[in-house]
């Protein structure tokens, strides 16, 4: 009987985080192999696309790139650093449908 009563309580407990998504948990492993990817920061438009900031650096997101779908509807960049040119590298692009 005790282990009944503590089912309903750990089922209730995942189920309320269950909404909870996880950034490392959806980014296709294309995109950063589980790292390098994070919710932009800071976003500015340019002539030729957008300078964007997460925790991992800025870069520039040329007009051209295909922005993937966001599940949480926030702009998200994977990016990875360019040691030729010392910048870092837009590798995927994730926003809102129609952004």
């Amino acid at each position: 009987m005790i282990r009944l009563i503590g089912f309903p309580i750990s089922l209730a407990f995942v189920a309320l985080n269950a909404g909870e998504i996880k950034a490392h948990d959806w980014y296709p492993y294309e995109c950063c192999n589980g790292l390098d990817c994070a919710p932009v920061e800071e976003v500015q438009p340019l002539p030729e696309g957008l300078l964007v900031t997460s925790k991992y650096g800025t870069a520039i997101v040329p007009s051209t790139t295909e922005m993937r779908p966001s599940p949480d509807g926030r702009l998200h960049v994977c990016m990875r650093k360019d040691f030729e040119k010392d910048t870092m590298r837009v590798l995927c692009f994730f926003g809102a449908a129609g952004a």
